[in-house]
């Protein structure tokens, strides 16, 4: 019984913000290092909510998953082109699904740590447009959490654990304060569960899918933005940075 739960999880562990592509080039001043210097430091926070994602399996069906994540990160840019980043902090999920079985199984999360790193290149600008790659990758780790089947609570908690990839490319256009941006992104991801029979390993759906957002800033000091993420993921995410 229990290796059917876990076919839920997939969805919000999956979940990845990938920020403003040009990142490396918008903020052009900061609050302590010179303008001028080749490296600078920001630090920023992430808030994910992720509406809903597909999965993959022959074993359950009408899946729904629901989740938020909240992020902190530390970014090392170089040159204004290239962006080396750290990322960590933990993240809650709900689900539901029918078995093939008939039973309706429904939880929650109740603790898990994220860590992961990327990094993101300006390959590209022409006046007020660029273009830049990026690639991230990390883990979910330390899972846990209670369900209920067919409404009756189950007093054995789930374990497991993730790790993710994720390859994009982007464009961003300058509009006075306003940086809007699309572009695409790959993910692969995998799941890793110990169960009772045995270890079980999930991969998600779809892997590639568009994205949208839009930066306002001075590009002084510090940023705020907005994203959207579709078809392998329907999510939303809001984040700050701040240069140093």
């Amino acid at each position: 019984m229990y290796k059917w739960l876990y076919l839920a999880f997939p969805a919000l562990l999956f979940s990845a913000p990938i920020g403003p592509p040009s990142s490396p080039s918008i903020l052009e001043q900061g609050f302590f290092i010179a303008d001028t210097s080749w490296a600078s430091v920001r630090t920023g926070y992430t808030q994910d909510f992720l509406l809903y994602q597909k999965l993959e399996s022959s074993q359950a069906k009408h899946s729904g998953i629901q989740g938020v994540s909240s992020l902190g990160s530390i970014s090392w840019n170089i040159k204004e082109r290239l962006d080396l980043q750290f990322v960590s902090g933990s993240g809650q999920i709900s689900w539901n699904f029918i078995q093939n079985n008939g039973a309706f199984i429904s939880g929650q999360s109740t603790s898990s740590w994220i860590w992961g790193g990327g990094a993101k290149v300006v390959l590209l600008e022409v006046q007020d447009t660029s273009l830049s790659v990026l690639g991230s990758g990390g883990y979910w780790q330390r899972i846990e959490g209670f369900y209920s089947s067919n409404g009756k609570p189950q007093k054995i908690p789930t374990h497991l654990k993730m790790r993710y990839w994720q390859l994009g490319a982007g464009i961003t256009q300058k509009i006075g304060r306003f940086y809007p941006y699309f572009g695409c992104a790959i993910q692969k991801n995998r799941l890793r569960m110990r169960l009772n029979s045995g270890l079980v390993i999930l991969n998600q759906d779809h892997r590639i899918g568009p994205f949208l957002g839009c930066t306002l800033t001075k590009g002084i000091k510090y940023m705020l933005n907005l994203e959207w993420r579709g078809f392998f993921e329907q999510a939303l995410t809001g984040s700050c940075e701040v240069r140093f």
